[in-house]
Order: structure tokens, then sequence, then C-alpha cells
């Protein structure tokens, strides 16, 4: 815990369908006016750092955004449980 009080949790997302991955990169539309998404040959060429410990891996090729999002909710309820 921080000073502030907050706990960091490190979650790693990964897609492990590359072509599932390829036609997310392009077909998505930028949502923010002038934003320049990068396209699949720089993602491709991107180094990927993972984390030395996530303590979240979450697969995007096997569950939706809002799944995604409930695993994360899940592990942090569980973790402050585990601080009481």
């Amino acid at each position: 815990l921080g000073e502030t009080g907050a706990r960091l949790l490190r979650v790693q997302l990964l897609c492990s369908d590359t072509a599932l991955h390829q036609t997310r990169v392009e077909t998505r539309r930028a949502d923010l006016p002038g934003l320049a998404l990068p396209d699949w040959a720089k993602v491709q060429s991107r180094r990927l750092v993972p984390f030395d410990r996530p303590e979240i891996e979450i697969d995007t090729a096997t569950l939706t955004p809002g799944a995604a999002a409930q695993c994360i909710l899940l592990h942090m309820r569980h973790a402050a449980r585990q601080k009481i």
C-alpha cells in the first residue's frame, strides 16, 4: 500500500488468437479526434515487456470486455478481504 492507501494491481491483457488480434487492430476506430492508431505492422514490431509477476492474466480472445472487467473486480474484492 502506498501513502494514499491504494494498492497496485498488475493486470496483463493479451490476445492469444493472432488472427482475431489482427482483425481488431485493423478494424478499430479512434474515439479521440486526431488520435493515430497503429496499423498491424506497427503492433507486430512492438516489443512486449511482460510484468515480472502479473496478479491477473486475461486473454481477451476468450473473454468479453465485461467478463474481463468482472474478473478484475472479483480479484480486487478477494484481495481486499485478505487484507482485513
